[in-house]
């Protein structure tokens, strides 16, 4: 495939996710407003979650989900108006709604435009929602009123293994091993198809090239461009060649 072909499928790729992004912005909004005014509660239906998954046709899953991020994108503005935008996905904005408190709303809406979901899961499981203040002040026999039961939440998803290794054998030679979840390994894949490719400038595979290019050329080429300040150069939405460090 040529590089025209190649352009103009991600740009209707990009311009299609645009328009389902914003759509699942619209869907999320019109699930908070039937939240606020109760217009889920119709015969037969025992929650809001129970009503998205009979409305809109989806899975239990995803209606759960669709139910948290309307509960609460009304405190995280900034991610709200990226998704109804376009900007963002629906998968990076759960992430966001899951683990973001309000107060770095706009730290994260910037850092979801430049990562994978998996990337985002990983940089946002670090924050920490903060404590109630004091506890619930007393009712007017003196005791505490019994504390609601909080809704039960789906259990985060255990984080995919990741590592790099690397040193000498035994017989002198560099070996290096990764082990990487699939997002982050399609794009360590696609900058070394990348350098493969552009050592001929052209074809790596192809039958007309002077000598076979290999994956280790390829990596080779890679730690020199970088080292040599190209990658730091480029600019960010290259993110296939920006984003592989060794």
């Amino acid at each position: 495939m040529d590089d025209t072909a190649a352009k103009r499928i991600d740009d209707e790729i990009a311009e299609v996710c645009g328009t389902l992004n914003a759509t699942a912005g619209r869907l999320v909004a019109l699930i908070a407003q039937a939240l606020e005014s109760g217009a889920y509660a119709v015969a037969g239906i025992h929650s809001a979650e129970q009503w998205v998954a009979w409305t809109c046709g989806v899975s239990p899953g995803r209606a759960r989900r669709l139910v948290a991020m309307a509960r609460r994108l009304g405190e995280l503005p900034e991610t709200r108006a990226a998704l109804e935008a376009g900007e963002l996905g629906e998968d990076q904005v759960a992430v966001i709604c899951h683990h973001t408190p309000s107060a770095y709303d706009a730290e994260a809406a910037i850092v979801a435009r430049e990562a994978t979901v998996g990337q985002l899961q990983r940089i946002l499981s670090r924050y920490r929602f903060d404590e109630p203040e004091s506890a619930q002040p007393p009712s007017a026999e003196g005791r505490p009123e019994p504390e609601e039961p909080e809704p039960e939440a789906a259990e985060p998803a255990e984080p995919e293994p990741r590592r790099v290794s690397f040193g000498f054998t035994d017989e002198g030679q560099w070996r290096l091993s990764a082990l990487l979840p699939p997002d982050e390994a399609a794009l360590v894949e696609r900058a070394l198809a990348a350098a493969r490719q552009a050592i001929f400038g052209g074809d790596a595979d192809s039958a007309d090239t002077p000598a076979k290019v290999s994956w280790a050329d390829a990596l080779v080429a890679l730690a020199d461009t970088y080292l040599g300040g190209e990658g730091v150069a480029r600019p960010h939405h290259d993110r296939h060649l920006v984003l592989f460090h060794l």
